[in-house]
């Protein structure tokens, strides 16, 4: 990949305030139930993808919207934080910034995210093409749908690398995957897009349809990754998990991380895997993301 660029990555979708829940158990309807305990943090599967890029020491620049209300000011102390450059980004007075409420079960760790997007979008004319051309990878998740595929056209004529973390169908995805380099969904992806449950159907599938590289998550059972030359399934680390949100964020920072280290598709695979595993140890987006060193002791023990 090109070295004389800016930004290792940047990003652009959404960008929003998780509440995260913890509760013993779900609740049933029209129940209350006392919660284990809460907190905020900053959600969007490419702000936790950039965030997870910065641990491995990627330079990173978002590109969204936001308000200057108190949820948009989190936001903006976050990336300062973490170390994101928010150049190409958007804060409005008359933007609401999204938000998601995510209960988290204590029992399963799994959980469940009711949301709302920021009420305004960014356009693609309010799109830098400098900026996405400063880049060497250009990530995604989709939307807004107009604006991630020209972004992905200006990325493509610049000769970037494009990537996206398709989490789940979005109007347009069929025209953006054919702009798409590399894409990471979770199953769920295969039966809603393509409708039918086989990975490696749903793998040959979308190869054909742009991608040069494809991977896909399910959760503990591990996950798979495919290209022209075939593909490989890998189990999920054996782990006990605390909370799985983010994790396939985190997951697609990883597999950027290893796109920009050249590695094989079997050694991006097993470092995302690993990496989405370690997160799910611990509470929350930000502290739970675990380093490269961590990471690589858990792929390669001494």
């Amino acid at each position: 990949m090109n070295d004389n660029c800016r930004y290792d990555v940047v990003g652009l979708g959404t960008v929003l305030i998780d509440h995260v829940v913890r509760l013993a158990e779900y609740p049933e309807v029209d129940s209350k139930n006392a919660a284990v305990g809460d907190h905020y943090q900053v959600g969007g599967p490419v702000p936790t993808a950039l965030a997870a890029l910065r641990r491995f020491g990627r330079s990173c620049c978002f590109i969204g919207r936001w308000g200057h209300d108190p949820y948009g000011r989190m936001i903006d102390d976050d990336f300062v934080a973490e170390g994101i450059d928010a150049a190409g980004s958007h804060r409005c007075d008359q933007t609401r910034t999204g938000f998601a409420h995510v209960w988290v079960c204590g029992r399963t760790a799994r959980r469940t995210i009711a949301y709302q997007r920021a009420t305004e979008i960014i356009t693609p004319e309010a799109i830098d093409p400098d900026l996405i051309a400063a880049s060497r990878v250009l990530h995604l998740d989709g939307w807004p749908a107009d604006t991630a595929l020209a972004a992905a056209r200006i990325a493509h004529r610049a000769g970037r690398t494009v990537t996206l973390d398709a989490g789940s169908p979005k109007p347009g995805m069929t025209d953006l995957l054919a702009h798409v380099d590399v894409v990471n969904a979770p199953a769920r992806f295969i039966r809603q897009f393509l409708d039918h449950d086989d990975i490696d159907t749903g793998i040959k599938r979308l190869l054909t349809m742009g991608p040069r590289l494809v991977t896909i998550t399910s959760g503990h059972e591990g996950a798979a990754i495919g290209d022209a030359h075939g593909i490989v399934h890998l189990p999920a680390p054996a782990i006990d998990p605390v909370d799985t949100t983010g994790a396939g964020d985190v997951f697609s920072g990883a597999l950027i991380h290893g796109l920009l280290e050249d590695w094989p598709p079997q050694r991006m695979l097993q470092f995302a895997i690993t990496a989405a595993a370690l997160k799910c140890r611990k509470l929350g987006n930000r502290e739970a993301i675990p380093d490269r060193r961590e990471i690589e002791s858990h792929v390669c023990p001494a």
